[in-house]
Parts: structure tokens; sequence; C-alpha cells
């Protein structure tokens, strides 16, 4: 901020500093960034493929095939748990099934893990 108001003059200061960079974007593109896990709710571990179906052309035989999913199929993995879009706890979290979730991820070498379950944003106790 210093280095702008001196070339801006010291009656001028700025009005915002935006930064951009594209490391990210260039990492998830060549498929070099970390490898990542998943822990989801039971019976939610394809939605990344499933998406919402939406396709341009949905009768197009010859449609260019999906791009890979940012997470394989078998680092996403599955928890008993659910919770209701008020917040209700409808299951409770399994625990007793964490341990074994920890250790295939450890298995295959996991560097960083997104847990995102169902209807977090009511009640986030479960992904504590």
């Amino acid at each position: 901020m210093r280095g702008l108001a001196a070339r801006l003059g010291a009656g001028t200061p700025p009005a915002s500093v935006a930064h951009g960079t594209t490391i990210v974007t260039n990492a998830i593109v060549e498929g070099r960034g970390a490898v990542v896990g998943l822990v989801t709710t039971r019976g939610f571990r394809d939605v990344l493929e499933i998406g919402r179906m939406s396709r341009l052309h949905l009768y197009d035989l010859q449609a260019q095939p999906k791009p890979p999913p940012l997470v394989a199929r078998r680092l996403r993995l599955e928890v008993s748990e659910r919770v209701g879009p008020d917040g209700g706890v409808l299951t409770p979290l399994a625990l007793d099934e964490v341990p074994a979730l920890v250790a295939t991820l450890a298995r295959e070498g996991v560097e960083s893990v997104a847990v995102c379950l169902l209807h977090s944003y009511a009640n986030p106790d479960h992904e504590r």
C-alpha cells in the first residue's frame, strides 16, 4: 500500500487493491495439485460426477465426454449420518466409521480432505 501511495502521491489514497493469480486454476487444469479425498454423507458419493444432469446437447451421441471429477471415486468416502435442511439430526454421525475412513485416506496418500456433509450449512456439528 505504501508503494501505491508513493506512486499516486500522498494526497491520493488507493480506493481498493485487487490481486489476481492463476496458480490454483493452472494446478487444477494441469492436474498437479494435492491428492484430495472427500468425505460425504452416505449415498452422496457420486454427486460430483452426476452433477445436475444438465447437458446442452442431451441427445447428442457425439457429445464430448465430461472432464474427470476433481476427486477420484476411490477417494470419495461416505459416512453414515444425516442432517435435515432445518438442521435437525435425522441420523446421528457414526463415529465408529471414522477410523476406517482415516486409514483408507492415509493408505491412498491423500494430502488434503474435504468434509462435505449434507445440509451442514444448517447444522455444522457433524463436520466438526
